[in-house]
């Protein structure tokens, strides 16, 4: 995998001083309008470290411990992504990223989810992919990957009244 010119200098520069300006092709500045993210982990260290890195990238964050947890606050705010630990208590990020996705089937919108997972075989990328996520990365996660999948997943078109309108999700999860 190569890293763009500037990328990783990027990277460096906005651990040390908060989130840098980019230009897009046209040298027209790239909306800087920082994503609303749902963290669920059942690891308060990974938590504690996602969240700090979603903040040095520009975004905000708000935590669960668990896919019930998650689906409570999916029902409650807009999101406008998760980042999803695969295996937790309660409710996995399998049941919970299905149960999502069924919802949306029967209402409106998409919210992108990324699987984050310690488990890191082959094959675990399809199948989260195959699973209803949107991306995958594996732990530890570097925050140059996690910009990079972030960036990535934020120019998915993303269809729904929640998201073209700016209002909070459709239904009601639990």
């Amino acid at each position: 995998m190569s890293i763009p010119d500037g990328a990783l200098l990027g990277c460096v520069k906005m651990l040390h001083t908060g989130p840098v300006s980019s230009t897009g092709p046209t040298g027209a500045s790239v909306s800087s309008r920082g994503l609303h993210i749902l963290e669920v982990d059942d690891n308060r260290v990974n938590l504690s470290v996602a969240v700090r890195m979603v903040a040095k990238l520009g975004h905000t964050s708000a935590t669960a411990s668990n896919g019930l947890e998650a689906l409570h606050a999916i029902g409650s705010q807009r999101f406008d992504l998760v980042l999803m630990d695969i295996q937790m208590p309660v409710m996995d990020g399998f049941e919970e990223t299905r149960r999502i996705r069924e919802k949306e089937a029967d209402q409106c919108g998409h919210i992108p989810i990324i699987a984050v997972t310690a488990h890191a075989i082959p094959g675990d990328q399809e199948r989260f992919l195959a699973g209803g996520m949107d991306a995958y990365l594996p732990k530890p996660v570097s925050l140059y990957d996690l910009a990079q999948t972030l960036a990535a997943v934020r120019q998915t078109p993303v269809k729904g009244p929640p998201w073209e309108q700016g209002t909070a999700m459709c239904w009601p999860l639990v």
